[in-house]
């Protein structure tokens, strides 16, 4: 038989208990709540392909002796858009739940103050010590022991719970952010309409490739007017139709037109010099093939010595 009319051992035990007890119940002090942050920057305007494939620029030419006329025009590729960018963040907020811990506290006074009295009526109890049926492993308690371990117990349990509470309540709310990727909000505003303003095409060239003769170019004015000069003593290919290709771009167009694409084609014809030379000189054999020697005219007085 052991005697523990002290108590100490079982208060100990009780007390590592309620500790853990308290500890494992926090969680139901705490709420956590999560919420994306969404920060809309300011609206910007911008162009975009209709699809991809679509030429924004086109081109039509003719010939004019050893010169390539043309004129590259804007075609409504493109629909005109509004955008955002929209910035985002994953806020995590950790806060006590205020009602469970006022309830704690409350909870936390009022057993405490039920242990308090457990301990001041022990005063009053029986002091004699029992040693229950006397077999082994029974403890010998009085009844004073008994209710002062209660009593210590329920103070204890009351504190630790009090405590819980207080700390809980007085605790600042956690704040945690982290970035999340951005994201882009798009509406279209005109559909069908030019992929720049028409200045835009200066300064871009064209060239044109004649079989065995070498790659002849020119470059765009702010009109879009364009000349591919040839040189006089190149034969042209008459009666030929030859691709006009884009040779360079500006900034402007460099995400839609590469060097190589089609702009037009133009349709040799044959020079008009020589054909009116071949028929000037069929003229003159004609006239020189029905030509007839002439008399000099002769006066009068010639007439008369005759």
């Amino acid at each position: 038989m052991i005697d523990e009319s002290i108590g100490l051992g079982p208060v100990a035990r009780r007390l590592t208990a309620i500790c853990v007890l308290a500890s494992s119940l926090s969680g139901c002090l705490s709420e956590v709540s999560s919420s994306v942050r969404e920060t809309a920057g300011a609206p910007l305007q911008r162009l975009r392909l209709v699809r991809s494939g679509v030429a924004p620029i086109a081109g039509t030419f003719r010939q004019d002796g050893h010169t390539i006329v043309g004129r590259l025009t804007l075609t409504p590729a493109c629909n005109a858009e509004t955008f955002q960018r929209v910035k985002r963040q994953q806020v995590t907020d950790a806060h006590t739940n205020r009602s469970s811990a006022i309830g704690w506290l409350v909870a936390g006074g009022v057993i405490a103050a039920i242990g308090t009295g457990l301990l001041a009526a022990s005063g009053d109890a029986d002091k004699q010590v029992s040693c229950g049926e006397q077999q082994a492993g029974d403890r010998c308690a009085s009844e004073e022991s008994a209710m002062q371990e209660l009593g210590l117990t329920t103070l204890l349990t009351g504190l630790a719970t009090g405590v819980a509470g207080g700390i809980f309540l007085i605790r600042k709310p956690q704040i945690e952010t982290k970035d999340l990727p951005e994201q882009e909000v798009s509406r279209v505003t005109s559909q069908g309409v030019s992929c720049a303003s028409a200045a835009s095409l200066e300064g871009i060239g064209v060239a044109i490739e004649l079989p065995g003769n070498g790659t002849w170019s020119g470059r765009a004015t702010a009109d879009g007017t364009v000349r591919i000069e040839v040189q006089p003593t190149i034969p042209m290919p008459e009666g030929a139709k030859v691709q006009v290709l884009v040779q360079s771009v500006s900034s402007t167009f460099a995400s839609s037109v590469s060097p190589g694409d089609v702009l037009g084609e133009v349709t040799f014809e044959k020079q008009r010099a020589s054909v009116e030379a071949h028929a000037t000189g069929k003229l003159r054999a004609r006239d020189e093939r029905f030509e007839r020697p002439r008399l000099p005219k002769q006066t009068a007085g010639q007439l008369g010595q005759k």
